[in-house]
């Protein structure tokens, strides 16, 4: 069973990756610190349908995770967002990890398509968050925000380009009632 830690607030594959950095209690956690957080957060992704068993599979075929390469695409990607950066450069600078895990194509028994990467472990798993993340970058301008608490830092995507957090009952709610306690005391935001 995956671990709970790990968000689905983000709505893809690619932003649920880059939410395993978070904030708790105004200190930044993150939450791939071994191989097997990678695994659990692997295991949470494919409860919740945003990777398939097989894809799975051959993600954890290899030995390892290394947490470095993992680290440093999450932190150039979020910083990317951060600098809304035009889909050419996003796009571009993510078709770079997808070239050393290329991908195959499936078939479910649904008629679903979806991509499997050739090699498994670090590479592999680059290579499918990358390729998600390409398919995002496109509309990014528009649908991906970062939730607007300052205390957090989740992305996650807006229909409608109005939302401000990431889920009202934790982000929305909290700076609702700083909002209404700050009026209260008469220093109105």
């Amino acid at each position: 069973m995956g671990d709970a830690r790990f968000t689905t607030l983000g709505g893809t594959l690619m932003l649920d990756f880059l939410n395993t950095f978070q904030m708790h209690q105004g200190q930044p956690v993150d939450l791939l610190m071994t191989a097997c957080d990678v695994i659990g957060w692997l295991e949470r992704m494919g409860e919740i349908h945003r990777l398939s068993p097989i894809q799975i599979e051959r993600l954890v075929a290899a030995p390892t995770f290394s947490l470095g390469p993992l680290r440093e695409f999450r932190l150039s990607c979020r910083t990317l967002l951060d600098e809304q950066r035009s889909f050419a450069e996003i796009a571009s600078w993510l078709t770079a990890f997808i070239d050393p895990s290329p991908m195959t194509f499936l078939v479910d028994a649904q008629g679903s398509v979806f991509a499997v990467p050739v090699k498994g472990g670090t590479a592999g798993l680059l290579s499918l968050v990358a390729y998600d993340g390409v398919k995002l970058a496109k509309a990014r301008s528009t649908s991906i925000k970062r939730c607007e608490n300052p205390q957090c830092m989740a992305y996650f995507i807006t229909q409608s380009g109005r939302r401000k957090w990431c889920a009202m009952e934790t982000c929305g709610n909290r700076q609702k009632s700083y909002r209404h306690y700050r009026k209260l005391k008469g220093n109105i935001m």
